[in-house]
C-alpha cells in the first residue's frame, strides 16, 4: 500500500468514526484520540486539511457539549426555577441543544462529501 493511500484510510476512518457519534455521542471523545495520534503522520496538504477539519469538529462539539452541561448546571441549581438566570440558561440550553445535531451533521456531509470528490476542504483562518 502506498505511502498516500495509508493517509487516504486515516483520513476515512477519522470520518467513519465521527460519523459513530451520531449514534453513540462517547465516539466523539474517540475521534478526538484517534485524530490527535494520525495528525502527525498525515502529510499530503489537501489531506492534511481534512485532518485538521475532524479535529476542529471535536473540539467545537466538545466545547459546546461543556456549555450545554455548564448552562444545565446553571439552569437546575436555583432553588427558584422562575428565577431570571435559570430561565436564560434553560433557554440558552434548549437553544444550543437544538442547532448542535444540525451544525455537526453539516460538518460530517460536508467534510466527507470533499473527501470523496478529493477535494481539499478550505482553510478557515487563511
Amino acid at each position: 500500500m502506498s505511502d498516500s493511500k495509508g493517509q487516504q484510510l486515516f483520513v476515512f476512518w477519522g470520518y467513519v468514526i465521527q460519523w459513530l457519534t451520531i449514534l453513540m455521542p462517547l465516539a466523539l471523545l474517540v475521534s478526538l484520540v484517534y485524530v490527535v495520534v494520525v495528525r502527525g503522520r498525515v502529510m499530503n496538504p489537501a489531506l492534511r486539511s481534512h485532518i485538521d477539519w475532524q479535529l476542529a469538529t471535536c473540539l467545537v462539539s466538545l466545547s459546546i457539549l461543556a456549555l450545554a452541561l455548564g448552562l444545565l448546571i446553571v439552569g437546575l441549581s436555583g432553588v427558584a426555577t422562575d428565577a431570571q438566570i435559570s430561565v436564560i440558561a434553560t433557554f440558552a440550553l434548549l437553544a444550543l441543544l437544538s442547532v448542535a445535531p444540525f451544525w455537526l451533521l453539516y460538518r460530517l456531509v460536508r467534510g466527507t462529501l470533499r473527501f470523496r470528490n478529493k477535494l481539499p476542504m478550505e482553510k478557515l483562518f487563511p
